[in-house]
């Protein structure tokens, strides 16, 4: 699981300075932002799978950036990069939604 990312022995760069945290900030949203969208590309891919095998594998990709998506809300929220927690509550919580739904 995702653990405390921020602790003192997390290994996480933390470089002072406003301007070096604020591209640390930008790394991990970014990076977000990509593994946060992958899923439903990933699963309009899946519509168009040639056999069950290439489907299921594809379905398989949609839970990998899920899971990766989820981790991410773990670090940004221990990190305190989103000033809006409703935000990223909302955000948890469809991510779990769409795990549950994946999954089965």
């Amino acid at each position: 699981m995702a653990g405390d990312f921020f602790g003192e022995k997390s290994g996480f760069p933390r470089t002072g300075g406003k301007g070096k945290k604020r591209r640390e900030e930008e790394v991990c949203l970014d990076q977000l932002l990509r593994a946060g969208t992958s899923p439903a590309l990933n699963y309009g891919e899946a519509q168009s799978a040639e056999s069950r095998k290439d489907f299921v594998h594809k379905m398989k990709i949609v839970l990998k950036e899920l899971r990766e998506t989820q981790v991410g809300l773990k670090i940004i929220e221990q990190a305190h990069l989103l000033k809006s927690t409703n935000q990223l509550s909302t955000a948890n919580k469809e991510c779990n939604e769409l795990l549950l739904f994946v999954k089965h």
